[in-house]
């Protein structure tokens, strides 16, 4: 019995897509990339996607890549902060803090309508690759009818 994966648009896009993201994954703990326009700003960084709301920095467009910095690595998971409008804020960072600690002392001085969704590439990844998993069957299961091929 032949599955005829090496034909299977369904196969090699995600396969296409999981290689993908590893590679995101991988760039994202190296380099931080991001693209900024009217208010909202997408980046690839420190081991995720960062999706933020902020009308007052991000006004142009803007894309770029540069260093990512260098912090404590966990793998922790997704996370949404808002602004929490406090006027104290004394801009150190801590080499020990994680991407999230960084992320909520940044947002505890931002005005309340900001807000910042972090979304890890292990989730993407594993949500990626179920629904190629489950796609994969569906493909097989419309292949076999009772153990015989169609």
């Amino acid at each position: 019995m032949r599955f005829g994966l090496q034909r299977s648009l369904i196969f090699w896009s995600g396969l296409l897509a999981v290689v993908f993201l590893c590679w995101a994954w991988k760039d994202s703990r190296e380099r931080r990339t991001y693209v900024q326009v009217a208010g909202f700003l997408l980046a690839s960084d420190q081991g995720g996607l960062v999706l933020e709301r902020n009308p007052y920095l991000f006004r142009d467009f803007e894309a770029g890549r540069e260093p990512a910095l260098v912090l404590r690595r966990t793998m922790k998971g997704p996370f949404l902060l808002h602004g929490k409008g406090e006027l104290v804020n004394d801009g150190l960072v801590d080499p020990e803090w994680d991407y999230r600690e960084l992320c909520e002392n940044t947002m505890s001085y931002q005005p309340q309508g900001n807000w910042l969704l972090f979304i890890p590439y292990w989730l993407l990844l594993m949500v990626a690759g179920l629904a190629w998993w489950v796609l994969l069957l569906w493909r097989l299961r419309r292949r076999i009818d009772w153990g015989q091929e169609k």
